[in-house]
This record gives C-alpha cells, sequence and structure tokens, in this order.
C-alpha cells in the first residue's frame, strides 16, 4: 500500500491545513478520553477499544493504535490509498488519548460527569472538522467506509451504519462501555462535525447558505423576483448526497470522480486541486469535465439555455464551482475569449456564486 501526498494547496494554505490537521487530531484523542473520563458512555469504536483494553491489559491509547494499523491493513484489498492525514491519525489520537488520561482525573458526581460528557462531545465534533477541513487524508475508518462503498455498490449510509453497528455489538460483548452517552453522541456527533467541518473550510470552497435554505424558498421571493423581471424561473438540480458526504469525509477526490463520474462538485474540487498545485493545465481539463457533467444535469432538469442557477441551492454548487475553476484556468493560460465567457455566464447564473468564489 502506498501513501499518497495529498494535494498541498497554495504555499500560504499548507501550513494552515497542517495546523488545522494536528490540532485537530490531537483534540480527538482528548475528547475520546474526556468522553471516557465521564463514564456515561462511548461511540461504538471506542466501546470496542475499551473492551479489548480491559481484556489485554493494553491501554486504551495503545490498542487505538493497534486497532487503526489493523484497519488500515484492509484498506489494501480494498485499493485505498492513505494520504498525511491517515497516517498522523494511526499515531497520534491514541497518544493523545493515554495522555489526557494522565492529566485529567476522574470526577466524581453525577453532576460533573455530565457537563464533562456534553464538553467532549462538542470537542470531538469540532476536533473532526477541524481535521477533515485539512483534507490531507481520510481516517483509517472512514478509508475502510468509503473503499466498501466504491467495492460494494452501496450507499454511504447503509455501509456506515452496518460497520458502527458491528463494531458496538463487538464492543458490547467484550465488556465496553454503553450508555446513554453512546445514545447522545450518535444523535449529535453528525450535525456537529457538519457545523464545525463548515466553520473551518478554507474561504473560497465555503458557501453562504450551509444548509441550502435557499432550496426551500426557490417558490418565494426569489422565483417571484425572477418572474417580475420576466425572466426564466431559478433551476434546482435534485440532491445528490453521496458525493458531497465522501469528500467532506476527506476521500481523495479522484476515487469521488471515479465511482461519481456525473459529479459536477467532484470534479470542481479536483480542479481546485490541482490549480492551488500549480497544474494549470490539469485544472482546466478537470473543470471543463465538470462543466459539461453540470451542463448536462442543467438541461436533464429543465434548463433552457438560460436562466438563474442559484447558489444557495447546496446542489447547484458542484457546477458553478467548476465553471469558476473554468474560468480561473482560463485566464491563467492566457484564453481571454473563455475566461470573460465563462465570468459572464457565472454572474448571469448566480451573483452570489461570482462573489462567493472570487
Amino acid at each position: 500500500m502506498r501513501v499518497t501526498p495529498s494535494p498541498s494547496g497554495a504555499p500560504g494554505r499548507l501550513p494552515r491545513r497542517l495546523l488545522q490537521l494536528y490540532g485537530g487530531l490531537l483534540l480527538f484523542g482528548a475528547s475520546v478520553a474526556l468522553q471516557l473520563r465521564a463514564g456515561l458512555g462511548l461511540n461504538s469504536w471506542d466501546v470496542f477499544h475499551q473492551g479489548v483494553a480491559r481484556h489485554t491489559g493494553l491501554s486504551i491509547g495503545t490498542v487505538v493504535v493497534l486497532a487503526s494499523a489493523a484497519v488500515l491493513l484492509l484498506w489494501v484489498p480494498l485499493r485505498e490509498r492513505p494520504g498525511l492525514g491517515t497516517v498522523s491519525n494511526v499515531l497520534l489520537v491514541g497518544l493523545s488519548m493515554d495522555a489526557t488520561l494522565a492529566l485529567v482525573p476522574a470526577p466524581g458526581p453525577l453532576l460533573a460527569r455530565v457537563p464533562l460528557f456534553l464538553a467532549a462531545v462538542v470537542l470531538n465534533g469540532a476536533a473532526t472538522g477541524l481535521y477533515l477541513a485539512a483534507r490531507l487524508g481520510p481516517g483509517p475508518r472512514d478509508g475502510l467506509m468509503t473503499g466498501l462503498c466504491r467495492v460494494t455498490g452501496r450507499s454511504t449510509r447503509l455501509v456506515r451504519t452496518t460497520i458502527e453497528v458491528a463494531v458496538l455489538a463487538a464492543g458490547f460483548l467484550l465488556g465496553g462501555s454503553v450508555g446513554v452517552g453512546t445514545v447522545v453522541y450518535a444523535v449529535t456527533i453528525g450535525p456537529l462535525i457538519q457545523f464545525f467541518h463548515r466553520l473551518f473550510t478554507a474561504p473560497h470552497a465555503r458557501s453562504p447558505d450551509p444548509e441550502g435554505v435557499g432550496a426551500a424558498r426557490h417558490t418565494g421571493s426569489m422565483s417571484i423576483h425572477e418572474n417580475l423581471l420576466g425572466g426564466p424561473p431559478p433551476t434546482h438540480l435534485p440532491d445528490d448526497p453521496e458525493p458531497r458526504e465522501l469528500l467532506a469525509a476527506g476521500t481523495a477526490p479522484a476515487d469521488v470522480a471515479a465511482k461519481h463520474p456525473t459529479s459536477s462538485l467532484a470534479w470542481a474540487q479536483l480542479a481546485d486541486d490541482a490549480f492551488e498545485a500549480g497544474r494549470v493545465v490539469e485544472s482546466y481539463a478537470y473543470a471543463r469535465t465538470g462543466y459539461h457533467r453540470g451542463l448536462d444535469a442543467l438541461r436533464r432538469n429543465g434548463w433552457k439555455g438560460h436562466g438563474p442557477v442559484p447558489f444557495e441551492h447546496e446542489p447547484n454548487r458542484g457546477f458553478l464551482r467548476a465553471l469558476h475553476a473554468l474560468a480561473r484556468a482560463a485566464q491563467a493560460i492566457g484564453e481571454q475569449e473563455e475566461y470573460e465567457r465563462c465570468t459572464s455566464f457565472l454572474k448571469e447564473s448566480s451573483p452570489t456564486a461570482a462573489a462567493t468564489l472570487g
């Protein structure tokens, strides 16, 4: 299995991304240790880790490192490629857990343990969002999920749920701590990660409407405004959440594009990464592919060659990002006419996208 270097990004962004990666991993380990100290229940993988630790006499941090390495070996038949973040995850999380457990004593009364647990869950969500936003490679368990999705063709939700239930059952049988905290973590961690991932994502990739609420408003003021002007109604592409979820989990954009070749979002991310790494012609090719995939999707959904494509509607963003990336790359190689055409097209389709993407 070969470690694939993740795109480094522009020189000014790499230090920030490394800080996000290592800060996030260390905080993640600390948050799990605090959940353990609270004694109200752990997430499924840590129930398993704790169960193994009880039977082997190893520290839970050591078990985490060994389990992460074992999961990483499962990547070999799945042909997954680890990045810097993957290897760092294997080594640092367990060490951070053991260090935190050595420094933080267990609180006694329930009134102290409940706020400790809640703070630990929030910290866990923040830490996960922080290191995922660095985009330097998924963790071993996330890579196992995405590899199985690609090989089996099953949805991310089904594969992730199957893994989590199996691991939780094994951990429970081994004597790991399952409690009300396990349920609270399961219910809250998804929204927390989504919030913090968006918060820590670099500004050029952040959207002004993170929940896509513009989609729910398309029959309201926006449509009324366009109709008063006599223009066509906005086009809202149907949602395709799996490519977005895979990219948010740190999956390599090339792997996402291979599994979802019609996703403009995956091609736009490839174009951004290539441009940041100085591979302008490669960025141009990726962007043009995403642009044409987006045009195909728009036409299938009633677009007549012109009219609003709101950036506020999240499924539209892959096409708009690809269009922006194509304009940027065209300008960089001196194709001025194409740059001006794409820039004008972007502004006409979504002034918000033009202002947000730059």
